[in-house]
């Protein structure tokens, strides 16, 4: 019994280390010290704690914390520097929020600080971080009052930043889902000014309060998107600011102001979607690892919100490019392999999903419309377009059976009906007849299904620049039909009605009087009141198409030329750069080789004869509801485009 009692092992000390030292792994001699502070902790003057149960600190989590603790300082910290710029501030802000509305002063002076001011601002936004999404006040412990802000001579005061705020959040966000959680005017303006007033003259278009907001804004919001295609700083709030510029256009990019400025919706969607391929949008690496190389020009998301975003910018392109009449190509695909795409593919929202297929449905369709040749269609061609156009009717139908919301119901038949154009390129007046059946038939559904949405809206001016351009589509499209003599088995009571009605909804739309909308519901009623629109000089139907080069906006180009010729009296003429291009010197004289034809040598635009061979993008003025970027000349002008004695190339079909 002894023997065995001695052979028992003795039980071992635990060898218990300090938190210190089992933070950072080093040898710990507190357990043979009982009640004194191990050697290390007393050297490095740390208190030397032991506790039985312990879990060691991330460094990576610490260090996230820390940035974390510091990010909350410089909010601090730039809130102050902000709070000192407004009590340093003139009286002009101060008589702002006394008014209540914005204010314009001298831009001179509300754009030179005081020095003072300027070394701290400055210093604000050196040290102010980029972050992926605007992140709340709350968060940041910030409780001070929002504070009013100027641009440019535009001062806005807080009550009204803070009610538009609202407005954009409650109203517009739900419409494009572009951020996760409502955001406060502080917190935004810190990290993206540029997002901050994109917000305002968006939700501006329903703010009863002061409806000069919009036509103040605009200008400078198209400016501030130009010149931050430069800076890499918010990214991600610079791709939001670009959506909601494209989405809800302003006067001066839908329709241009003065001749001083011009279009810029379409040279913005291109940029949109260079900086989100700039930025790796479209790259989907499961594990993110592209997002750790230095210099990144995206911060960190979500795989579904960069899937969502990325998806978004696609569909705004090529809308944007639908509304002007061009192809575009872009497709949602652009992809290093197949496994990136089928990750994006799974990732992207349902409602979002449908959208790509439909664009990708109408770019398809589109495509294969200009390899058939739109210019001049013989009988082949025509029975070819029109097989085409079936073809692509039944994917979006197939589509259509498939959804089942209300909005992508109508997502559905505004896509028949930009399939359905088409038919105005068909030549075979056998057919013609059946071709506007079923265009009517396309153009009321789209028209009373917009009329249904609007009505869900708070307002009708919350509607998209999208929403505007397929009523703008479908009321051209008709007004061709009620003032042609084919005949319709379905009567033309369904189609007038409807198009009163289109009129009358893109009049409500107008959140403007220079804008889209505005200019457009004037233009189509006096095409539709005076007798000689799309008629010949003999009184016949006129099927010549002026714009054939703009695929779907074929009809609103043509109906543009037919208003110019018969209500616009102001020609203008290209003078300096342009002398050379229409066959003049500067001085006026001829230069040579050139023929001039007289306005009564030229024909009517009436005619029969084919103006297709002229690319018309020359032709349509920036006055116009459809502006573009060169400079135009009448279509009567002696000395103008069309005066030059130009041959057509053999061959052409």
């Amino acid at each position: 019994m002894s023997e065995s009692t001695t052979n028992t092992p003795r039980p071992v000390a635990k060898k218990q280390a300090c938190v210190e030292c089992r933070q950072q792994k080093a040898k710990c001699d507190a357990w043979s010290t009982q009640g004194v502070p191990c050697s290390r902790c007393r050297r490095l003057s740390k208190d030397c704690i032991l506790v039985g149960t312990f879990q060691r600190e991330h460094k990576r989590k610490r260090l996230s914390e820390l940035e974390r603790q510091t990010r909350r300082l410089h909010m601090r910290l730039g809130v102050a520097t902000t709070a000192s710029e407004e009590i340093r501030s003139p009286t002009p802000t101060t008589q702002s929020r006394a008014s209540g509305g914005p204010m314009i002063t001298d831009p001179v002076e509300t754009l030179l600080p005081t020095p003072a001011t300027d070394v701290q601002q400055s210093d604000a936004l050196t040290r102010r971080p980029v972050s992926p999404f605007v992140e709340d006040d709350q968060e940041f412990g910030v409780t001070q009052p929002t504070y009013a802000r100027s641009l440019e001579g535009l001062h806005m005061s807080a009550e009204d930043i803070d009610s538009l705020f609202d407005i954009f959040f409650t109203d517009y966000l739900p419409l494009l889902p572009i951020m996760d959680h409502k955001v406060l005017p502080n917190a935004c303006y810190q990290q993206s000014p540029f997002l901050f007033w994109t917000i305002i003259g968006t939700a501006c278009r329903t703010y009863p309060r002061n409806p000069n907001i919009l036509g103040a804004l605009s200008a400078k919001l198209v400016d501030m998107a130009l010149l931050s295609v430069s800076n890499r700083k918010a990214p991600l709030q610079r791709l939001q600011s670009f959506l909601l510029i494209l989405t809800w256009a302003y006067p001066d990019s839908a329709s241009g102001r003065s001749l001083t400025r011009t279009e810029t919706s379409f040279a913005l969607a291109g940029i949109l979607l260079q900086l989100a391929i700039k930025a790796g949008l479209h790259l989907a690496e499961p594990g993110g690892q592209f997002w750790r190389l230095k210099g990144g020009d995206l911060p960190e998301i979500s795989l579904a919100k960069r899937c969502d975003l990325w998806a978004l910018c696609i569909v705004a392109y090529q809308k944007t490019c639908l509304c002007r009449g061009f192809l575009g190509r872009a497709s949602f695909d652009i992809f290093p392999d197949e496994e990136s795409y089928r990750i994006l593919v799974q990732n992207v929202s349902p409602d979002v999903k449908l959208q790509l297929k439909l664009q990708d449905i109408i770019v398809r369709c589109s495509i294969a419309a200009t390899e058939l040749g739109l210019r001049r269609t013989s009988l082949e061609k025509g029975r070819a377009l029109s097989i085409l156009i079936r073809s692509a009717e039944s994917q979006v139908r197939a589509l259509e059976l498939e959804s089942s919301s209300t909005l992508g119901h109508l997502a559905c038949v505004m896509a028949r009906l930009c399939v359905h154009t088409f038919y105005t390129y068909v030549d075979d007046s056998s057919q013609r007849s059946t071709n506007f059946e079923i265009i009517q038939s396309s153009g009321c559904r789209a028209i009373r299904g917009l009329s249904k949405y609007m009505d869900t809206l708070a307002a009708p001016t919350m509607v998209s620049i999208y929403d505007i351009h397929s009523l703008m589509l479908s009321s051209v499209l008709l007004l061709r039909i009620l003032k042609s003599r084919v005949p319709l088995a379905s009567g033309r009571e369904e189609g007038m009605s409807c198009f009163y009605l289109g009129m009358d909804l893109i009049k409500q739309t107008s959140a403007d009087k220079s804008d889209l909308s505005a200019k457009c519901a004037v233009y189509l009623m006096q095409l539709w009141d005076s007798p000689q629109a799309f008629k010949n000089s003999d009184g016949s139907d006129c099927w010549t198409r002026k714009g054939w080069s703009r695929l779907i906006g074929g009809p609103l180009v043509d109906s543009m030329f037919w208003w110019r010729e018969l209500f616009d009296s102001k020609r203008r003429t290209i003078v300096n750069d342009t002398s050379e291009a229409r066959g003049t010197d500067q001085d006026g004289s001829l230069l040579p080789g050139t023929t001039v034809v007289t306005n009564a040598q030229q024909p009517p635009l009436g005619s029969d004869n084919d103006f297709g061979y002229f690319d018309f993008d020359w032709a349509i003025p920036e006055d116009l509801a459809w502006a573009q970027d060169l400079t135009s000349v009448g279509l009567n002008d002696s000395g103008g485009l069309l005066g030059m004695q130009l041959s057509e190339p053999t061959g052409v079909d």
